[in-house]
C-alpha cells in the first residue's frame, strides 16, 4: 500500500511538472519571438507643410526607433494618396527626398529637438531621392471608371483617389552594436519641375518593411512549424534540468540519511562498548588473601622451584557484591583466600619442608 502511494505521489509530481515546463517553455517561447522577429511593418504618418516653398515634413522617429532593429534590413518606401485632379494630371512627375538622421553621439545633457537633430550633418544615416508619377489613364477610361463607380461615389462608399508607392530605400540598415546609430528624425521633401504648382496630397505615410533573412524568415513565414520545433527544444531542455536536479538532491538526501544512520550506529556502538567497559570493571578482581603457616627454612614468596614439590591450590568463586572465602590446611601450612566480585581468583602456595618455625606472610593484590 505505501509502494502504491509512493508510485501515485510520484507520477502526480512528474505530471504537474511536465506541464509547469510546458507552460513555462510556451512563455519562453513567446518573449523569445517579441524580442527576435520584428514587425513585418512600422508606419510612420506624415504631415506636410505647403506655402514655405515645396511641400516638406520634418519627423520625429524617436517613437518608433525601439521598434527599429540594428543590422537588420527594411525597405523604406513613401505611400500617397493622391486625387486625380486635373492639376495633378497636368504636373507630371515630381521628386521626392528623404534625409534619415541618427542620434547625436554623444547624447546631450537635454534631449535634442527635431530641428537640432536635423542640423548636424554628421549624423545622416541615409538620403535619398527618388521620382513619383501617378498612373496614366486615357480620358475615355476615366469617363467609364467614373461613371460605374458612381453609386460608390454617391454613397459615401468609395472616394474618386488614387495611391502612389515610392520605393525609396531597398534593404537598408543601420549599424548596431557598441556605437549604434539609432534612426531618431527624417526630414522629407516633395519638390516638382514647376516652382508654382506642387502635388495636391491627401495624406502621406513612411513604411518601413521588414526584409527578413535567415532564422527570423524561417519564424515569421513558418510560425506554426517554429513554435513546435522551439517549444519542444525550450521543454525538453526544461525537463532534462528538472532531472538532473532531482538526480542532485536525491543523492544528497541519500547522503544525508546514510550519515546520519552511521553516525547513530556508531553511538550505539560506543554506548555499548562503554557499557562493557563497565560490565570488565565491575568483573575485575578485587580481593585479598592472607596466607598463615608454617614454612619451614624456606619463607613464604619464594619461587616454586625453592619449594618443595608439595604444593596447595586454593580456588574461591563469588559473586558481585558478595565475599568468598576459603581456607585450607595440608602438612601445618594454613591458606586463607579471600575474594570480592564476580570474578575467579585462583591463589597458588607452596607447601614447606618442615613445620619447626612458623612466621606468617600476608599478601595482597
Amino acid at each position: 500500500m505505501a509502494a502504491t502511494k509512493r508510485t501515485a505521489l510520484a507520477s502526480l509530481v512528474f505530471t504537474f511538472t511536465a506541464l509547469l515546463l510546458l507552460a513555462v517553455s510556451v512563455l519562453s517561447y513567446a518573449v523569445f519571438y517579441y524580442n527576435y522577429v520584428p514587425d513585418s511593418q512600422i508606419t510612420k504618418h506624415i504631415f506636410l507643410h505647403y506655402g514655405h516653398g515645396t511641400p516638406h515634413a520634418t519627423l520625429d522617429l524617436r517613437d518608433i526607433s525601439p521598434s527599429l532593429y540594428p543590422d537588420q534590413p527594411y525597405d523604406v518606401s513613401l505611400s500617397l494618396l493622391v486625387p486625380p485632379s486635373s492639376t495633378n494630371l497636368a504636373l507630371g512627375n515630381f521628386m521626392v527626398t528623404l534625409e534619415i538622421h541618427a542620434y547625436p553621439l554623444p547624447p546631450p545633457p537635454s534631449p535634442p529637438t527635431t530641428s537640432e537633430i536635423l542640423t548636424d550633418p554628421s549624423a545622416i544615416l541615409a538620403r535619398t531621392t527618388k521620382p513619383g508619377l501617378l498612373q496614366y489613364k486615357s480620358p475615355i477610361e476615366r469617363t467609364l471608371s467614373d461613371i460605374i463607380k458612381s453609386p460608390l461615389y454617391l454613397t459615401g462608399l468609395s472616394q474618386q483617389i488614387e495611391h502612389v508607392n515610392i520605393p525609396l530605400l531597398d534593404s537598408w540598415s543601420f549599424p548596431g552594436g557598441l556605437f549604434s546609430s539609432t534612426p531618431a528624425a527624417a526630414r522629407l521633401e516633395i519638390s516638382s519641375p514647376s516652382s508654382s504648382t506642387h502635388l495636391q496630397i491627401a495624406s502621406a505615410h513612411l513604411t518601413f518593411s521588414t526584409h527578413y533573412r535567415g532564422l527570423r524568415w524561417f519564424l515569421h513565414h513558418h510560425r506554426v512549424i517554429s513554435f513546435l520545433i522551439f517549444v519542444s527544444i525550450f521543454w525538453g531542455a526544461g525537463c532534462l534540468f528538472a532531472g538532473v536536479m532531482y538526480w542532485f538532491v536525491a543523492a544528497q538526501i541519500s547522503g544525508n540519511d546514510v550519515g546520519t544512520h552511521g553516525r547513530k550506529e556508531w553511538h550505539r556502538r560506543e554506548e555499548m562498548g562503554e557499557e562493557s567497559d563497565a560490565d570488565a570493571d565491575a568483573d575485575a578482581d578485587d580481593y585479598e588473601f592472607v596466607v598463615a603457616g608454617n614454612v619451614g627454612s624456606s619463607p613464604v614468596g619464594t619461587t616454586p622451584s625453592h619449594a618443595s614439590a608439595s604444593t596447595l591450590k586454593s580456588r574461591t568463586r563469588g559473586s558481585s557484591g558478595s565475599v568468598g572465602t576459603s581456607v585450607a590446611r595440608e602438612g601445618g601450612f594454613e591458606w586463607e583466600s579471600v575474594v570480592s566480585g564476580s570474578t575467579r581468583a585462583t591463589s597458588v602456595g607452596a607447601a614447606p619442608m618442615s613445620d619447626k618455625t612458623k612466621p606468617a606472610a600476608a599478601g595482597r593484590r
